[in-house]
């Protein structure tokens, strides 16, 4: 699983910090696999195929890595004819993400985090995964408070009007009252 290299690293204390390193066990593989959605029986992935590609020049420090390479990233693809998702999580990721779709309805996403190509297409990737996770979440049904009905504000007037009685009674004694 690990190289003999790191194996003096992953021992139980680290030579320099100290620290206390989680036994091996939790470095295996089976445990990182992703995530599933359990709220919601959607859980849609995203195919390459299903998105274009185009390179441009990033921005920014690299040096001559920024003037000659072109590492952007920007997907592309038309949300209503992406037939990978399905109608309605096509209308909410279009209101969720208005700020992404243009005039003719191209949903577009860039990256220019890394260095490189393939990272860059992969972080893309991964966002519009998220995008898309998002959208599959159906929102809740909101009940709009109407305010107390009729019975229930004649109820507490009744209620109110007992216990203003209740205050008169326990007034002055009129015997002594002068």
């Amino acid at each position: 699983m690990f190289s003999s290299r790191l194996l003096p690293m992953l021992s139980n204390v680290h030579r320099r910090c100290r620290h206390r390193l989680p036994p091996m066990s939790h470095f295996h593989a089976s445990q990182t696999t992703a995530k599933t959605n359990t709220d919601n029986n959607l859980n849609i992935a995203v195919p390459k195929n299903g998105v274009k590609f185009s390179f441009s020049r990033s921005s920014g420090k690299g040096g001559q890595n920024v003037n000659k390479v072109s590492t952007r990233a920007t997907l592309r693809f038309h949300v209503d004819s992406a037939s990978w998702l399905p109608l309605e999580v096509r209308e909410r990721l279009r209101q969720q993400n208005s700020n992404r779709i243009g005039k003719d309805g191209d949903f577009s996403l860039s990256s220019e985090a890394h260095r490189t190509q393939p990272r860059n297409i992969d972080d893309c990737m991964q966002r519009l995964q998220k995008m898309v996770t998002q959208a599959c979440i159906e929102p809740k049904e909101r009940v709009k408070w109407t305010g107390l009905g009729k019975e229930t504000k004649k109820r507490r007037k009744e209620s109110k009007r007992r216990r203003s009685d209740v205050k008169k009674s326990r007034g002055k004694n009129k015997k002594f009252d002068f």
